[in-house]
């Protein structure tokens, strides 16, 4: 995918021709072969082009979804909540390439809020959420988002999560917080490499 990123930007094309092409590749998009062409064509689109996709899949989300009367419906098979309609697996693909080309879009465009409000709030992807916050200078904003789902945390590692949070407190200055942070990962998980990585062990665990 960077290669084709390559081309395109050493083409020089129209950037809202490729932001067509673009449309219609992420529409067809079957089997995730384009899932990361929104960031591979990023340089070539540039500021136009990628404004260009992201309003014809603004466009696209606005418009209504097709419903078809029962005898119209196609099965395609059965699970065990019942028949598989192929219109329902259609809808569903199309919900969520607008969702994936908006998110991506967003990124590309450094549009903070945009990129947060292509997920719910009960996503897992907290630590990229607040990544993106971090990266724009939202340090505190970040932490908020991290701190909203520790009551979705489980008892398995997640050191995405534990690392954001103390990049967070870091760039907050609460380095009493981030010390506290990494030691909670230590004790919990028996995991030094926050430690190490910031040259925080004891002298008795740095043998």
């Amino acid at each position: 995918m960077s290669d084709l990123g390559r081309l395109a930007e050493a083409a020089k094309g129209d950037a809202k021709n490729l932001a067509d092409r673009a449309f219609q590749a992420l529409l067809d998009n079957e089997y995730g072969e384009f899932d990361d062409l929104v960031t591979a064509l990023s340089p070539a689109l540039g500021d136009a082009g990628l404004e260009h996709l992201r309003q014809r899949f603004v466009a696209l989300s606005k418009e209504p979804v097709k419903k078809l009367v029962e005898h119209e419906r196609r099965k395609i098979g059965w699970s065990t909540g019942g028949a598989i309609y192929e219109d329902d697996i259609a809808n569903r693909h199309r919900a969520h390439v607008i969702e994936m080309a908006l998110r991506d879009i967003a990124d590309a465009q450094g549009d903070v809020d945009a990129f947060i409000a292509q997920y719910d709030r009960d996503t897992p992807k907290v630590p990229r959420i607040a990544d993106r916050l971090l990266a724009a200078g939202r340090a505190a904003e970040a932490l908020q988002a991290i701190d909203a789902a520790e009551h979705k945390r489980s008892d398995w590692p997640e050191f995405e999560r534990e690392d954001t949070r103390i990049v967070a407190f870091d760039a907050l200055g609460r380095s009493d917080d981030a010390q506290a942070a990494r030691w909670s990962v230590f004790e919990r998980f028996l995991s030094a490499d926050l430690l190490l990585a910031q040259q925080c062990l004891p002298e008795w665990l740095s043998i």
